[in-house]
């Protein structure tokens, strides 16, 4: 289904449904809005690892998904002066 945002906060059906949450975003992929919280990208990914490897595989992609998201930046800023370095060393190996 198309169904972008999904409200049943307060329903008491929802205590007997494992995972609730979860589940609601691993069935409707196109869900952007849950209850009470918006659904983003770390969540998403996090989810799906939660189905695959269960809770250890979920806060493993949660946390990795935040180190990219904070440090990223400077791995990248890293890895752009390595590429720069090495370009260098060719280069001076070629004189």
């Amino acid at each position: 289904p198309d169904l972008k945002v999904l409200y049943f906060k307060g329903n008491e059906l929802l205590r007997k449904i494992p995972n609730y949450r979860r589940r609601m975003i691993k069935e409707l992929i196109n869900l952007t809005y849950l209850d009470d919280k918006p659904i983003d990208e770390c969540e998403r990914l996090s989810v799906n690892a939660f189905w695959i490897g269960g809770l250890k595989a979920e806060r493993e992609t949660r946390s990795k998904y935040r180190l990219e998201r904070d440090f990223g930046h400077i791995v990248k800023k890293q890895q752009d002066k390595d590429k720069i370095e090495i370009e260098k060393m060719r280069e001076q190996s070629i004189k």
